[in-house]
């Protein structure tokens, strides 16, 4: 699988939602969050263990930020 570049500048955002779960997304600067130009990722804590998994296990910039925590991870 080839990974595509973020746009350069990026912007970011990340919710820590959980003292286990937290998201972090990407998208070109001036993106909405409501737009669906957002690479997502859920970061799972458990014990010492970490786990980063891509919404709906693509790393394309295709998801919108504020739809996060109804996406599927893998």
């Amino acid at each position: 699988m080839r990974l595509r570049a973020p746009p350069s500048p990026v912007r970011l955002e990340y919710d820590q939602s959980s003292d286990t779960i937290a998201y972090l997304g990407t998208a070109a600067v001036g993106s909405k969050t409501d737009e669906a130009s957002w690479r997502i990722k859920r970061i799972t804590f458990a014990g010492d263990d970490v786990t980063i998994e891509f919404a709906e296990t693509t790393a394309g910039f295709v998801h919108k930020w504020t739809e996060r925590a109804s996406l599927s991870y893998g």
